[in-house]
């Protein structure tokens, strides 16, 4: 067996690179205005702008920079503005304070969007880990959130006996989660969690496919100077599929991917062996390849 890495899951997110046109006055180190939104989610999980929040603009050590309010639609600016990195913390009464980190790369830039949950909306996730292929549920888990705000450090759990884990309510720092669940034997998965969506997150981890696939040869027909082999290639649970397949004809230095039936024409007089390997997406090989003599002739 040899064993090779695989990609399992994407998480249910994705991140997008813009472009800036940088001033050339920004990439001489010259002021910059910083534009920012700060929003909330209604009863019904709607964005809505959020008026009245303390947007503080600060050093990434927190020393503070500026400090400013939320206008009737939710926006903030700060002007004048040094070319380097910062954080915004953005407070109101009756929700949670959040925080972002950015460098400010242009003129004007634009800060990453900040949504406060309610104590109520945030702070919380909660579920069961199983195992995908038995049902069974899985202990001892490692439950890790980290977030998207760059401020806050990640925090994790342990799933119980049952499988379940939980972040009781405030645990949490933001709306927006990373969540990833790891345990020896099985693939970690990794999921974008957001709280405004309901505390609940059930997931189930696919066991490490360490199984050999099994390759067999069904049959060898010759016709003249062609032969045409048959085979199969299994690969018992837990299967992280993509099986393939390669043939080698007499000893070739080389084993090329094939597919069932492998045909070869041009054949000599004489005794042929062929020899085939299963193998699966996670890098593991048939370590007894199929083997089978024929005669042209």
């Amino acid at each position: 067996m040899r064993q090779g890495g695989l990609l399992r899951r994407f998480a249910a997110g994705s991140v997008v690179a813009t472009v800036l046109m940088v001033p050339s006055a920004a990439l001489a180190g010259g002021p910059v205005t910083v534009n920012g939104h700060v929003g909330a989610r209604d009863g019904n999980g709607g964005p809505v702008a959020l008026s009245g929040a303390t947007v503080a603009l600060q050093q990434p050590n927190g020393t503070p920079v500026q400090s400013t309010t939320s206008d009737v639609n939710g926006n903030y600016s700060f002007g004048g503005v040094q070319i380097a990195s910062y954080k915004v913390v953005v407070s109101k009464t009756d929700y949670l304070t959040q925080c972002r980190q950015f460098f400010t790369s242009g003129e004007p830039f634009q800060a990453p969007l900040v949504e406060l949950p309610t104590s109520a909306q945030a702070g919380t996730i909660n579920g069961h880990v199983t195992d995908s292929f038995t049902n069974e549920p899985l202990p001892g888990v490692t439950v890790e959130v980290s977030y998207e705000s760059g401020c806050d450090a990640p925090v994790s759990t342990l799933t119980g006996s049952d499988g379940a884990y939980v972040f009781p309510s405030n645990s949490l720092a933001g709306p927006v989660h990373l969540v990833t669940y790891s345990l020896a034997g099985y693939n970690s998965r990794t999921d974008v969690y957001d709280v405004f969506t309901g505390p609940v997150h059930d997931v189930e981890l696919d066991p490490v496919d360490s199984t050999d696939p099994k390759t067999k040869i069904k049959s060898v027909d010759v016709d003249g100077h062609r032969a045409t082999v048959k085979f199969k290639v299994t690969d018992p649970p837990p299967s992280s599929g993509g099986l393939n397949a390669t043939c080698q004809l007499d000893g070739e230095e080389v084993e090329t991917l094939c597919e069932s039936p492998k045909k070869y024409t041009h054949l000599s007089n004489g005794r042929h062996k062929v020899k085939v390997v299963g193998f699966d997406a996670n890098g593991n090989f048939d370590e007894t390849p199929a083997k089978e003599s024929f005669r042209i002739g």
